[in-house]
Formats: C-alpha cells, structure tokens, sequence
C-alpha cells in the first residue's frame, strides 16, 4: 500500500500502548517496536534510518504515538478519507 509511504497516514490506525510490532509515528518517521529496552528507549526496526539504511537499534519513543497495523482491514484503510 502506497499510502503507508507516508509517515502522516500511520495517524490512522487505532492507538495502543506500546509492545511487540506495534508502530512508532510522529510526523516524518516510523518505526516498528520490538523490545523495550529500558524506560522509553526500545529496540526498534527502523527502516528509514536516515542514509538510506534499514537497522535495528534503541531509540526513545517520547513523543511518538504508539498506534496499532494491524487494528484495521486493510480494505478500512483503503477506503478512509484522505
């Protein structure tokens, strides 16, 4: 889905507290929640870490909102408004 090439989109899926592959969004940016590490630093997939690299490493997610991919179809996603 193309529209997810936007980090803007992500703010449409459902909110949810922090775990294991939910997303990490904030205005520009992305990343996918795998570990928490300690206080609000976890490890984290991030696959525009700048310089076009793919990696997993700790990042904060204060200020992120913490939302949910897989809360709502695919076809819900595709059918939102713009």
């Amino acid at each position: 889905m193309r529209e997810l090439f936007l980090a803007k989109n992500w703010f449409r899926f459902p909110r949810t507290a922090p775990a294991h592959n939910m997303v990490a969004v904030r205005r520009g940016h992305v990343f996918v929640l795998k570990q928490p590490v300690s206080g609000s630093t976890w490890l984290v997939y991030d696959a525009n870490s700048g310089g076009r690299q793919t990696r997993l490493h700790h990042r904060s997610i204060a200020g992120y909102t913490i939302v949910n991919p897989h809360g709502a179809s695919r076809m819900a996603f595709a059918n939102s408004s713009h």
